[in-house]
């Protein structure tokens, strides 16, 4: 597998700081995995015992709503990096659709 520029600033890029964000920061944001393929949205956040926020809920696969299979992502799955093109951060991770597919379904 050969991986891009994209590919290696999301492995440099920072991890993300759920304690820092609140759930509006994350709601409804596209998450982009290797190669730039967008992988599904976040849809949920999860909240711990302390009311911070220890994960992201994110709809992958689907067509139009139909479909899609809900995941928790940790903080040390998820990075943030600068869009070069409008200086925008995006949410990464290092996964593709398929495997992401393959993680246990997000049970509330």
């Amino acid at each position: 597998m050969t991986t891009t520029a994209t590919d290696e600033a999301v492995l440099d890029a920072q991890m993300v700081d759920y304690g820092k964000m609140v759930g509006t920061d994350l709601i409804g944001k596209r998450v982009y995995g290797m190669n730039g393929e967008d992988v599904g949205e976040i849809s949920a956040v999860a909240i711990g015992a302390d009311n911070k926020i220890t994960g992201a809920i994110v709809d992958v696969g689907g067509f139009l709503g139909m479909g899609e299979k809900r995941v928790a992502l940790s903080s040390d799955m998820l990075r943030l990096v600068a869009d070069p093109d409008s200086n925008d951060m995006l949410f990464h991770v290092a996964a593709t659709q398929e495997q992401l597919k393959a993680l246990p379904t997000y049970a509330e």
